[in-house]
C-alpha cells in the first residue's frame, strides 16, 4: 500500500493539487522571524480536501530554543496536527547539526507542552468546545488577559478579534457590510481555523452550512456568520462565574 503526501513550501499556490494524497506537510516558520504568507489559505486548503495536515519548520544552525519558539508561535497548527523539521542545507551552504536538530524538536515539545498545561490551569473551560484546542485557547488568553472583564459585551470582542463586520451602505445599499481587516490577526486567525474545524467534522455546523448554502448564502458570508458564533461562546465561556450572595446572618 502507498501513502502519497504533499510538501507545500511558499512557493505553491494555495490550491495545490489533493488528489490522490493522504497528507499534507505546510511550511510553517523558517529561522528566527520568516513565516510562511501562504500558510493559512494552504492548510484551509489541505483541510477541505480531508487531508492529515502537519507543519515544518526550515532549521537553520544556531538560535535553536529562539527557532522553536517562533515555530510554536507562527504555525497555524491544530491539536492533533503533526510537526515536522526541514533538516538541509541552507542556500549559503551551512546546515544545522544533528544535535541541533534533536535539540529543536525536544524545545519545540516542551514549549507545547507547557502551553497546554498553562490553558488548562487558567482556563479549563475554554478547551470543552468542539474545534477549540490549546493553541486557540492559548491565543485567546493572550489576547484577553488576566482581567477579561474589561471586555463589556460580545461585540466588544467581535471588534477586538476583528470578526465584526463592518456596514458598507450607502443610500442606495442600505445593510451592506465587508469583511472587517483591523483587530488582532492572530485571534481572528485561530477563531477561523475553529470554524473550518467544525465545518468538517461538526454535525450541527455540518447542518447549518448547508442551510445557509441552500437559501443563498456564499462559503465566505457563512464563515463570517460561524467566526461570530464562535466569538459570541467564546465571550461566555470567559465571563467569571457570578459571586453567590453571602447567606444572611
Amino acid at each position: 500500500m502507498t501513502i502519497k503526501g504533499y510538501d507545500v513550501s511558499a512557493f505553491q499556490s494555495a490550491n495545490f493539487p489533493t488528489a490522490g494524497t493522504s497528507f499534507a506537510f505546510i511550511k510553517g516558520t523558517e529561522g528566527r522571524s520568516y513565516i510562511n504568507p501562504k500558510q493559512k489559505e494552504q492548510t484551509a486548503h489541505a483541510r477541505a480536501a480531508g487531508l492529515v495536515v502537519g507543519f515544518y519548520h526550515f532549521l537553520h544552525p544556531g538560535h535553536i530554543k529562539e527557532q522553536a519558539a517562533h515555530f510554536v508561535e507562527g504555525c497555524a497548527s491544530e491539536e492533533h496536527d503533526l510537526s515536522a523539521v526541514d533538516w538541509e542545507t541552507n542556500p549559503n551552504g551551512t546546515a544545522a547539526t544533528c544535535a541541533e536538530k534533536d535539540s529543536f524538536i525536544a524545545e519545540a515539545k516542551e514549549l507545547t507542552k507547557m502551553i497546554g498545561n498553562l490553558a488548562q490551569r487558567v482556563a479549563p473551560q475554554l478547551l470543552e468546545p468542539f474545534g477549540i484546542g490549546v493553541d486557540t485557547a492559548a491565543e485567546i488568553l493572550v489576547v484577553t488577559g488576566d482581567n477579561p472583564e474589561r471586555i463589556k459585551s460580545e461585540a466588544a470582542l467581535a471588534k477586538l478579534a476583528g470578526i465584526a463586520p463592518v456596514p458598507t451602505g450607502s443610500g442606495m445599499t442600505a445593510g451592506r457590510h465587508r469583511i472587517n481587516h483591523g483587530g488582532h490577526r492572530p485571534l481572528n486567525a485561530a477563531i477561523y481555523r475553529t470554524v473550518i474545524v467544525r465545518m468538517r467534522f461538526h454535525q450541527p455546523t455540518i447542518d447549518y452550512v448547508a442551510r445557509r448554502t441552500a437559501e443563498g448564502k456564499t462559503k465566505r458570508e457563512i464563515i463570517r456568520c460561524l467566526k461570530r458564533y464562535v466569538i459570541r461562546e467564546v465571550y461566555h465561556l470567559l465571563r467569571p462565574a457570578p459571586r453567590r450572595a453571602s447567606a444572611a446572618s
